[in-house]
């Protein structure tokens, strides 16, 4: 009994925004059967929700790399323009998300506590899905806001807003505005307060690793220091974001004439030349990016 292969177009399948579970198969139709390999059935999955990245070759010396992948999701930066800050409660649930503009000011344009008192500053990172790729010298990396065969699930998770520092009385690891003596960063020190060196309202510093995880774990048991896999995600969203792997070159808030995004963030304070006159502890107080919101700047 000889069989028909009847071909169908990626434009003809039904629009589905979860292919879980889908494998290649056989479909009965009018006693006709329909084939269609995996590889297929991947590549219009691909097509057909839609993802984004770059790809970099690493034989050219170029920081630059070329953007792939649907043109409108570079546009419109759906996973990255997700991000926002908000204060988490101890349980890991959101009390309140901070407005877009100022995290100063609820989302709702009320006066925020970022003392600590209702939570701590965070950023939320949305559930996504991501792609590793390496061919000979070109290394892809590729973000859907579905689960396309092939990619990974990036689970939901939140990162500090600020450097983080420390509840003396409790220790216990924190992202707040706080100018208290409680939360006196740095190495602590007190005789420093109410001159140019002061540590209030700053990073807390001189602090071993293993004494900052447990720090964090005195929040809570799901609590962390700042752990590689979120900071592989905040870097790889970057990355695609900006298409380069220089985050120090010049910020430009304006956009390509693709409406990409082009430049970096700026060298900061890396190329501060007094900061042996701080005894190289921080000099730049939590909250200090709170006008610019969830947006990218330069203060």
């Amino acid at each position: 009994m000889t069989e028909e292969i009847q071909k169908i177009k990626v434009s003809e399948l039904p629009e589905a925004r979860s292919l879980t579970g889908l494998s290649a198969l056989g479909v009965d139709n009018t006693n006709k059967s329909v084939k269609v390999g995996l590889e297929f059935l991947e590549s219009a999955a691909s097509g057909h929700l839609g993802w984004y990245g770059v790809e970099r070759d690493s034989s050219i010396a170029n920081s630059a790399c070329t953007r792939i992948g649907k043109h409108e999701l570079h546009v419109a930066l759906p996973i990255q323009n997700r991000m926002r800050r908000c204060l988490l409660r101890d349980d890991g649930t959101v009390r309140y998300y901070l407005h877009p503009n100022d995290s100063s000011k609820t989302d709702t344009g009320m006066p925020a506590d970022l003392s600590g008192a209702q939570g701590q500053v965070m950023v939320e990172i949305p559930e996504h899905y991501c792609r590793f790729e390496t061919e000979g010298t070109i290394s892809r990396v590729k973000f859907s806001e579905f689960p396309i065969p092939g990619f990974h699930k990036v689970q939901k998770c939140y990162v500090s807003a600020y450097e983080a520092s420390v509840q003396r009385s409790t220790n216990k690891l924190s992202s707040v505005v706080n100018l208290s003596a409680d939360y006196r960063g740095g190495g602590n020190q007190s005789g420093w307060d109410g001159t140019f060196r002061t540590q209030l309202g700053r990073p807390a510093t001189n602090i071993s690793l293993t004494n900052f995880r447990t720090y964090a774990r005195n929040r809570g048991a799901a609590w962390n220091g700042y752990v590689y896999d979120v900071h592989k995600t905040v870097t790889w969203l970057y990355f695609v974001e900006y298409a380069n792997l220089n985050c120090q070159l010049k910020f430009n808030p304006s956009l390509n004439i693709n409406g990409y995004r082009q430049g970096g963030l700026g060298q900061g304070v890396t190329n501060m030349s007094n900061w042996d006159l701080f005894g190289y502890y921080p000099v730049i107080p939590c909250g200090t990016t709170n006008s610019l919101g969830n947006k990218s700047g330069v203060i």
